[in-house]
């Protein structure tokens, strides 16, 4: 932050739109409208002055990234994009501009913070144009807080005299608008052209108590803060918001995958840690989805706070945040599973790295969430349980995306029809997303069951075609069609199978092998999905 605000002089820059002024002559008149005030030449400090158009699009968009909000701020922060889509000739969704065209801004070093009020209290009156001001932390790596070392270094004030920076006592732009405001203008004479001139340190002329050397006027490279702005906070979160149903669907994917005891003595736990794991973090980018809303909804009025949450991995501290701003109140059922989801999360992640810690820690997290299941039939009854509880979560999360995001005129809660976070999300999908899970297993039943009634239909539509079957006779069968249903790939030997068949038919004739397998890439391939359907005679062409 600046330093300086609780003393008597800062460093601030007044920001207009451009585009808003009726003259085409905006710098005249931004340099004009500030030199009328008269306190400026009382001022008990040079003040070095730099002037000039950010030419940032982004900046356009949203300046709340670009300025700091202290209570010197009077920049008023609210969405400018627009509710109504509009999408240019390409079909890319456009945002409709905050500015009409690009910030004009005077930044001015060492100017009394009394003098700053006035003057920034007395531009909202009378200038149509003028946005506001903000303070200028130089230590600042944020690349857009840093927009001002893309300003001009121009003059300074000190008492009535103004000294323009340059060596042309003849040229500078401005020269008349100065000496109206009752100043004499005078010429430092020095080269504009500071690397040039081969120095590290600015001429003192040009210096203020914040700015000395040269290259502090460079960009500093470094991480940007979390206030991003709207348009780049939508372009992430609406990523954001699928990423986290895609990592809960996987989390009642995987868990289908094990067969769950009351004991769970004798349960495998990588599909139990992959599933938890993908739960807590799915529900965890959720709950920061809606504190990073929150978060512009209440122009940031906590960051150290918020910031915290968002960096850290805390679900409750999350859940209570949202509960506290009265936007949200999870029933015990989903804090109690997100309690176990914070509790795997915080101890189980990383606990085999550690000697002596607890060999089975994910079954015992997952044996305290069903608890109070009975034995019998836990397996089933503890997936229904996980499933419904999820979705829950989910729908009430991506239902309150969807509210905070229309207050804020964004589309963080838009999906790719394709993504299987549509299935966690939606409401024309079961809540519970186990029973959806089983709803899909069973749609693959009936294809299966399709083909064994129709294969010879199917045949027949690929005449001159002899690719025969491989052979999966034998028990095994069934096994390998209840792994392909649940999506399973290891738990059976039907790769080896395959690998073998595969060796022999080489061995044999290795161009009969290599048809038949560009044949079933070919046959199965994404363009093949739409390629036929079937009619009562048949099969045709789409």
């Amino acid at each position: 932050m600046n330093n300086k605000l609780n003393q008597k002089d800062c460093m601030v820059a007044f920001i207009f739109d451009s585009g808003k002024f009726t003259t085409v002559f905006y710098g005249d008149k931004g340099v004009e409208l500030i030199l009328k005030e008269p306190g400026l030449k009382r001022n008990q400090s040079k003040i070095v002055v730099s002037l000039g158009d950010i030419f940032k699009q982004e900046m356009c968009v949203d300046i709340s990234p670009f300025v700091i909000r202290d209570e010197l701020c009077s920049i008023k922060w609210e969405p400018v994009i627009s509710s109504d889509r509009d999408f240019d000739s390409e079909g890319i969704f456009n945002v409709h501009r905050g500015l009409k065209d690009f910030p004009f801004v005077v930044l001015m070093e060492d100017i009394e913070v009394d003098l700053v009020k006035k003057i920034d209290k007395r531009l909202h009156k009378d200038c149509k144009a003028y946005l506001g001001v903000t303070s200028i932390d130089v230590e600042s790596k944020d690349q857009r807080k840093q927009f001002w070392k893309d300003l001009i270094r121009s003059f300074s004030l000190e008492d009535e005299i103004c000294t323009v920076f340059g060596e042309d006592e003849a040229n500078y732009m401005y020269e008349e608008t100065i000496k109206e405001a009752g100043y004499q203008v005078h010429y430092d004479g020095l080269p504009n052209n500071l690397e040039e001139a081969n120095r590290a340190n600015l001429f003192s002329t040009r210096q203020s108590s914040y700015i000395q050397k040269i290259a502090q006027l460079k960009y500093i490279k470094g991480s940007n803060d979390s206030d991003r702005g709207l348009l780049k906070m939508n372009s992430a979160l609406v990523k954001e918001v699928e990423i986290a149903g895609v990592e809960i669907w996987k989390a009642v994917e995987d868990i289908n995958k094990v067969y769950l005891t009351k004991d769970c003595k004798y349960t495998i736990v990588d599909y139990i840690f992959t599933s938890l794991y993908q739960a807590a973090q799915g529900t965890e980018r959720l709950l920061k989805i809606i504190v990073e809303l929150i978060v512009y909804i209440n122009k940031n009025d906590e960051k150290q706070k918020t910031d915290d949450l968002l960096y850290g991995h805390n679900h409750i501290a999350l859940v209570d945040y949202i509960a506290m701003k009265g936007i949200i109140k999870f029933d015990s059922s989903c804090r109690n599973l997100l309690q176990v989801l914070a509790d795997f999360y915080k101890d189980a992640r990383y606990h085999r790295y550690i000697d002596g810690n607890d060999d089975r820690l994910e079954i015992s997290i997952i044996e305290k969430f069903g608890k109070e299941l009975r034995s019998e039939n836990f397996d089933e009854e503890l997936k229904k349980k996980y499933g419904k509880i999820l979705g829950k979560i989910s729908r009430i999360c991506y239902k309150t995306i969807n509210k905070l995001s229309n207050k804020l005129g964004i589309f963080a809660y838009e999906l790719n029809s394709f993504s299987v976070a549509c299935i966690v999300f939606w409401d024309s999908y079961q809540e519970n997303l186990y029973k959806s899970l089983l709803e899909f297993e069973n749609a693959k039943k009936e294809i299966l069951w399709y083909l064994i009634c129709n294969g010879h239909n199917i045949r027949t539509r690929y005449p001159g075609i002899n690719i025969p079957p491989l052979s999966f006779d034998g028990p095994g069968i069934n096994t390998f069609i209840t792994e392909m249903i649940k999506n399973k790939l290891c738990e059976t030997d039907i790769h080896s199978h395959i690998s073998e068949e595969y060796n022999e038919l080489r061995s044999r004739d290795r161009d009969k092998w290599k048809e038949r397998v560009e044949f079933l890439n070919y046959l199965f391939s994404d363009e093949r999905v739409c390629d036929h359907f079937l009619k009562d005679d048949g099969w045709r062409e789409c």
